[in-house]
Order: C-alpha cells, then structure tokens, then sequence
C-alpha cells in the first residue's frame, strides 16, 4: 500500500504559505506606510504582493489584525537593533535619547505605523489582540539589553 500522505508535497506547500505570507506582510507593510489608513484594503494588498486575492485574509484575518502583525514585526526588527546596539553597553539617559531618535529618524514608517495603532485597536472586532500585542510588548521591552531578549517574536 502506497503512503497516503506524500511528506514532500505537504513540504512544499508549507513553504509556499509561508512565502506567501511573507510577500502579503512585506506588501501591506508598504501600503500602510504610504497611503490613508482607509485606503489600504486586504484585496490591494493581495494585488500588491502579487498573491491570489483571499491570501491575506485567509493568513491574517482583517486589515486590522494583518496591521498588527505588521507592527509587531517591525517592533521586533527594532527591538533586535537595540538589543545589538546595547549588547556589553550601559547607555546614560542621554545617549539612550540619542540612540531612539537615531531610530526615528531612520525609520520613518515606523512612526507612522506606531501612530496610525490607536486607530487598528479602534477598528478591530476582537479586542484580545490588541491586549496580546500590548503584553508582547511589555515583555519584549522588559528583555532589552539583555542577552535573552533576542528569541524570536
């Protein structure tokens, strides 16, 4: 009797979600940078990643939730510079300043984002996500500097 499940092709379907769900973050994470938050829609999102229409709702449920992880992905991304710029460092307050204004200034759509956040807590339906975000926060923040805060978000 033939295997029922062939490992290889499930493989490579999971490798294929995944690229698309990468291409879908990279995509809406462009879109809510440049464009009005009522303007940004999971169909042109899924148009802008060049993925079937759906694939961003089916990976991340609304816009607000695929926001979200669009925040959180760019925190991280943050979050791993600072842990590397503080590694065997202790910043005073001032360069500390220094350091997050550097960052900032670098990353402009950062700011956005952080500011456009009010307004996805406001618009979404579940409001647990906003508080796992909030937590994940909380505790990423409380691990900066220190050589275990570099796992993974």
């Amino acid at each position: 009797m033939g295997r029922l499940i062939d490992q290889d092709k499930r493989r490579r379907a999971r490798d294929r979600r995944a690229e698309r769900r990468a291409l879908v973050l990279g995509a809406a994470t462009d879109l809510f940078v440049r464009l009005p938050w009522d303007d940004v829609t999971l169909a042109l999102v899924d148009r802008k990643a060049g993925v079937p229409q759906g694939t961003a709702a089916l990976h991340f449920g609304t816009r607000e939730e695929l926001f979200l992880e669009v925040v959180r992905t760019v925190l991280d991304e943050w979050y791993r510079g600072l842990d590397l710029a503080l590694e065997g460092r202790d910043l005073d307050p001032t360069a500390m300043a220094a350091l997050l204004t550097d960052w900032l200034m670098e990353k402009p759509g950062a700011s956005r984002m952080l500011a456009l956040l009010p307004l996805a807590f406001e618009h979404l339906h579940d409001q647990s996500r906003a508080t796992e975000l909030e937590v994940w926060q909380e505790e990423r923040r409380a691990g900066t500097g220190r050589g275990d805060a570099r796992r993974p978000g």
